[in-house]
C-alpha cells in the first residue's frame, strides 16, 4: 500500500492519452472504464486481499490521484458474480449477497466530489504537515476545490496495521506475505493500543472555523472486511438493504467529528494507520 507506488502506476497508463487530448482535443474528457483492483488468483490472493479495507484505502487514493491527474470519470467494473464488482445482489453460483469494502471507498469519493454544489470540483494534492516517518508514499492528501476555495481534504494513511486477533489474511501464502512486505502486525490492546497515528494538519482559507471529520476505518485494520469497517460511523450491509446504518447506538452515525481551527489558522486531525479521513471545511 503506497501512493507513490499508485500515482507512478497510473501515470504510465494513462499521462500519453492524456496529453494527446489536452493537445489535440482539450473538449474531450479522458474516461477510465472497467476500471477495478487486480489481484493474482493465486492462492486466493483477490479474496484474501482484494475485499479488504486495505483494498478500499488503494481505491481510494486510485480515484482521487486520477482526479488530480485530469481524469473526468471513473467507471469501476461491477458484473453479478465478479470479484472487482463493488457488491453482490443476489445468490451467483455458491456466491452469497454481500456488500464489498470497496463500496466504502467509493462513497468517500463522492462524498469528496460532493453533489450539493452547482459547477465543477476540482481536486489536487494537498499540501500538509505531518508527524509521519520517513517511508516514503506513507500518506496522501487531496483538496477539494468550489467557486475557487477548499471545501474538504481527504487523507489516506497507508501505514500497515493489523489486529494479529483477527483472521490472517494470506498466512500460508508466499504472495500473501510479500504483500505485507516487512510489516508486522500488532495486536489490539484496549482502546486501540499499539496502533500508530500521524497528525497531519492543513492551512484553511480565511474564514473557516472548523472542519467535519468522517474515517474510513475498522477497528482491525487493513484486513478486516466489511461488516467490521464504517465510514463516517455507518456501515452498509445486505441486511440494511444497501443503505447506511450506525455502527453503534453511540457512534457518529455519519454526521462525523468536529475539529477546531486554531488561532494561526490550521487545522490538526489525526490519521491512524490503515485508515482515510474526510474533513468538510465549514
Amino acid at each position: 500500500m503506497s501512493h507513490t507506488s499508485i500515482k507512478s502506476e497510473l501515470s504510465n497508463h494513462i499521462s500519453t492519452s492524456l496529453h494527446y487530448l489536452q493537445t489535440n482535443y482539450p473538449q474531450i474528457p479522458l474516461v477510465l472504464a472497467e476500471a477495478g483492483l487486480e489481484l493474482s488468483h493465486k492462492g486466493g490472493l483477490h479474496n484474501q486481499l482484494g475485499q479488504t479495507l486495505g483494498a478500499a484505502l488503494w481505491q481510494v487514493d486510485w480515484m482521487l490521484t486520477a482526479m488530480t491527474m485530469g481524469v473526468s470519470r471513473v467507471n469501476l467494473q461491477s458484473i453479478t458474480g465478479g470479484h472487482l464488482s463493488l457488491w453482490q445482489p443476489t445468490l451467483w453460483y455458491g456466491a452469497q449477497p454481500a456488500v464489498y469494502p470497496r463500496y466504502f471507498a467509493s462513497i468517500f469519493v463522492a462524498e469528496f466530489i460532493s453533489s450539493h454544489v452547482s459547477g465543477n470540483v476540482s481536486a489536487i494534492e494537498a499540501a500538509f504537515e505531518s508527524s509521519a516517518g520517513e517511508e516514503e508514499g506513507k500518506l496522501s492528501a487531496y483538496a477539494a476545490y468550489e467557486q475557487g476555495k477548499v471545501a474538504r481534504v481527504a487523507v489516506v494513511n497507508f501505514e500497515w496495521w493489523v489486529d494479529d486477533t483477527a483472521a490472517a489474511a494470506g498466512d500460508g501464502d508466499d504472495e500473501g506475505r510479500r504483500m505485507q512486505g516487512k510489516r508486522k502486525g500488532k495486536k489490539r490492546a484496549a482502546g486501540g493500543e499499539g496502533r500508530g497515528s500521524e497528525s497531519v494538519r492543513f492551512r484553511v482559507p480565511e474564514g473557516v472555523s472548523q472542519g467535519t471529520v468522517k474515517r474510513l476505518t475498522s477497528e482491525d485494520g487493513a484486513r478486516a472486511r466489511a461488516d467490521d469497517m464504517n465510514f463516517g460511523g455507518l456501515r452498509w450491509s445486505v441486511e440494511s438493504g444497501g443503505k447506511g446504518v450506525p455502527v453503534s447506538p453511540g457512534g457518529t452515525g455519519g454526521q462525523g467529528e468536529v475539529v477546531k481551527v486554531d488561532g494561526d489558522g490550521w487545522l490538526t486531525v489525526q490519521v491512524r494507520a490503515s485508515e482515510a479521513v474526510l474533513v468538510e471545511l465549514c
